[in-house]
């Protein structure tokens, strides 16, 4: 199974010079939560503005380049393609938290996304890429403070016990 996560401003803005243009504690809580014990797939540059492994979760780098990084649960992968094929068909979740090819690699794939669309309009020179929102039904909605949480799932996967 796959899940996108992401958190995007009102204009779907999600990163402005490597980072991400805000600093919501309570939305990066829930970031936490949510990929706590998963596998985690992201690219090389927000690997990057991380900076570091994130504990607790098994965390796959997508990466052109031969990269080495010094951290058991860290791993370099080459063929995102091949990899998203793999949780595809699997029981395991992958969590993809970006950057902005990754997640237009992979939503082609997602069962779900959670989005956290942050309230403003933030400087921005990386935004979300675009996919059809059709294939998608809302599960829930969260209000915040600062935030407004969404979990969406592909209306293929819903079940419906009429």
């Amino acid at each position: 199974m796959i899940t996108c996560i992401v958190a995007m401003d009102e204009q779907a803005h999600i990163g402005f010079q490597g980072h991400m243009p805000w600093h919501i504690p309570e939305e990066l809580y829930l970031f936490q939560q949510l990929t706590l014990h998963h596998t985690i797939l992201m690219g090389r540059k927000t690997w990057e503005s991380i900076g570091r492994p994130l504990p607790e979760r098994k965390m796959l780098i997508a990466s052109r380049t031969k990269h080495e990084y010094p951290y058991e649960q860290v791993q370099i992968v080459k063929d995102v393609t091949a990899i998203l094929q793999y949780y595809q068909h699997s029981k395991e979740e992958l969590m993809v938290c970006g950057g902005r090819e990754i997640y237009q690699l992979s939503l082609p794939y997602a069962h779900r996304i959670y989005i956290s669309i942050i309230k403003g309009i933030y400087p921005s020179d990386t935004s979300f890429p675009s996919y059809d929102e059709s294939d998608f039904i809302c599960m829930e909605r969260i209000e915040y403070a600062s935030f407004t949480w969404y979990y969406f799932q592909r209306k293929k996967d819903v079940s419906c016990d009429l």
